[in-house]
């Protein structure tokens, strides 16, 4: 600005101007006083605990067992949406008389630290005063899920959060039969990410320690924003954080939560010689190794040395946290012996897995590829799960696209006789080359060893996994899912008829396959089946024994508890059987995972100790937090939904 200007400077740049006076101007030296003070003795995080968000959808592909809605709030709600579209008559599809449409509440719950890639399970319910008999074969149109506030004793809708749609499978953890209860699995995206807060106390509030602390975190923790690598800490004001979670810790947030806890506020190099020889010695102890192997991930890279000295101890549980930590230090010298705790310790297994899952090391990935030869179904299921966590594009995955059928029918049949499709009265059109649809639900077949198995997910994620190859139906084979699709063949033929049968009385389509599986679950999608229609067929493979192979059902290993009690409380788990679980179990489910975490690792143990205010609403605003989330359920938050369900999901 020239000397002697005298127009206004504006409202933005002093703002601006402002928060930088906030964040540097106070001074920042009453941090690391103690030499032992960490992070978590000045700050504890918000956004633990789950969120319901909530709306109103449409199912639709019923087989006569909808109803129309009687007036209430919900249908005028489903009216104003069905109104968006002029080219809809809302009484028409509300009032169908083959009744193949249903109102629905839609519910997803979500938690601080889920993004929009990440997928979430949609749970589908009846209003209580719903006429509609099932919900099976139903499909879910798109809809909104939003916030629910109440004010002057009225529920109102805020701001959009979820948008869902999908096929619903009927049933839930509490009522797996009941047909009016469902889900849509994966069937959810949030709209934007909900960042977690690291909220410090008011004792040392200020613009300087929120940017001593935001800087301390970035040194640890980065992650990458396109192109450019970025520090996942950012300072709002002078009393929040806002925490970006780094992709090696996304499928086991809590993990993220408990080694950044533990980053130490003051570093000099001989401080950090000290605790390198102090935190080592821990580690040998079973008691104190999970604690001591957090410590030393804090510190980074340079405490592997430490932690892989402690791989040749005799203790099994020292083994086994320094071998965890390792990996997410991305150093694959801890890695058999995750491979001999996921195969010989089952409380230990879903937390090895995750471990192997994170790492970017050729180790980690060989070792899960053979892990899927195992017999155990929980350890081979589990296995693929943490490989298509590590890298979802990895050959021996052995994804299998699910449509095309037909298109690559037509090809082959056209390469055989070029002539055959283009004379006579019904010549066929020519093939579209239209961009590739996506599947409407995963499948694999896995080149591995050992007893062939088949495994479906009815509470976690749509995807049919077969291990090894030659998967056939056998015939005499009368089948019929949940929808439309029929299938029959006589004893001894080599071909299915699949068959799909419209209530509306218009012509059967019918395709002609082989027996092979693969061939078999891509010719009933070929005619429109859903993922819960197929997986209804598997389960009448297996009733009326068509499958050679095992099925299984949500194998995926999730067991904790002892991993917890060995890391949170000291617990000899392997040696010591005659601990009873009460001893860990007795303070609540709401104390055994988030804020709980953060009091159990400070120094004291589990005292309780006074919770500084909650930031101001604005700003909660601001960065999309609510206060008001449910208390914590007994769940690992981003454990469980990323990596073994995916959902958002308290049930599983």
């Amino acid at each position: 600005m020239r000397r002697g200007d005298r127009r206004a400077v504006p409202a933005r740049a002093l703002v601006g101007f402002g928060v930088a006076i906030l964040l540097i101007g106070a001074p920042a030296a009453v941090l690391g006083q103690d030499t032992d003070q960490k992070v978590v003795d000045i700050a504890e995080p918000l956004g633990f605990g789950q969120k319901v968000v909530e709306g109103v959808g449409l199912v639709i592909g019923l087989a006569g067992t909808g109803s129309e809605p009687r007036p209430s709030s919900y249908r005028e709600k489903l009216e104003t949406e069905i109104k968006r579209n002029p080219e809809l008559d809302v009484q028409s599809i509300l009032g169908d008389p083959l009744q193949r449409t249903s109102l629905v509440v839609v519910r997803a719950r979500i938690t601080a630290g889920i993004s929009p890639e990440d997928e979430l399970n949609i749970e589908v319910l009846l209003p209580p005063d719903s006429e509609t008999t099932s919900l099976e074969g139903g499909f879910l149109m798109g809809t909104w899920l939003n916030e629910i506030a109440i004010a002057s004793g009225n529920q109102l809708d805020g701001k959009p959060m979820v948008y869902a749609y999908g096929p619903v499978i009927t049933g839930n953890a509490d009522a797996p039969d009941d047909p009016k209860v469902g889900r849509v699995l994966g069937g959810g995206r949030i709209k934007q990410e909900i960042p977690y807060v690291l909220l410090i106390n008011d004792r040392y509030r200020s613009g300087g320690v929120a940017k001593q602390l935001q800087d301390l975190i970035n040194q640890r923790f980065q992650y990458r924003d396109g192109r450019f690598k970025k520090g996942v800490a950012t300072a709002k004001t002078d009393n929040t954080i806002v925490l970006n979670v780094p992709k090696r810790y996304h499928h086991n947030q809590l993990r993220y939560l408990q080694v950044l806890a533990q980053i130490r506020l003051k570093r000099t190099p001989e401080l950090q010689d000290e605790r390198l020889e102090t935190w080592g010695k821990e580690l040998l102890d079973p008691k104190t190794a999970g604690e001591a192997a957090l410590k030393l991930e804090s510190i980074g890279g340079i405490a592997s040395p430490v932690l892989a000295g402690a791989l040749t101890s005799d203790h099994p549980q020292v083994r086994f946290f320094a071998a965890e930590a390792l990996a997410y230090l991305d150093d694959a010298a801890g890695t058999d012996e995750l491979v001999k705790a996921i195969i010989e310790q089952p409380g230990f297994r879903t937390m090895a897995l995750a471990a192997l899952a994170s790492m970017d090391q050729p180790a980690g990935i060989v070792r899960l590829r053979t892990l899927m030869n195992q017999s155990d179904p929980a350890i081979r299921y589990g296995a693929f799960n943490a490989l298509r966590t590590a890298d979802p594009g990895d050959p021996y995955l052995g994804r299998t696209r699910v449509l095309g059928f037909l298109e690559e029918r037509r090809r082959s049949a056209e390469a055989d006789d070029p002539m055959s499709l283009q004379v006579g009265a019904e010549a066929a059109p020519p093939i579209r080359h239209d961009p590739p649809r996506e599947d409407p639900f995963e499948l694999y077949v896995v080149r591995a060893d050992g007893p062939p198995m088949i495994h479906v997910s009815r509470t976690r994620r749509p995807e049919i996994v077969l291990f090894g190859e030659g998967h056939l139906l056998e015939t005499p084979v009368v089948l019929g899912g949940t929808g439309p699709i029929l299938l029959n063949a006589a004893r001894g033929d080599r071909r299915i008829e699949v068959s799909r049968i419209e209530l509306t009385g218009a012509p059967p389509q019918v395709l002609s396959c082989s027996n092979d599986l693969v061939e078999v679950v891509r010719c009933v999608a070929a005619l429109g089946a859903t993922y819960p229609q197929v997986v209804s067929i598997l389960q009448g493979a297996h009733t009326q024994a068509n499958l050679e192979a095992d099925l299984q059902i949500d194998s995926a290993p999730n067991d904790v508890q002892e991993y917890d009690r060995a890391l949170l409380t000291g617990k000899d788990v392997v040696k010591d059987d005659a601990v009873a679980p009460a001893s860990f179990e007795d303070e609540g489910s709401d104390r055994r995972r988030g804020l709980g975490l953060f009091k159990r690792l400070r120094p004291g143990g589990n005292a309780e100790k006074p919770r500084d205010e909650e930031p101001e609403s604005d700003l909660e605003a601001e960065l999309g937090i609510d206060p008001q989330f449910e208390a914590p359920e007994p769940r690992r938050p981003g454990l469980l939904s990323r990596f073994r369900n995916r959902d958002g999901d308290p049930d599983r």
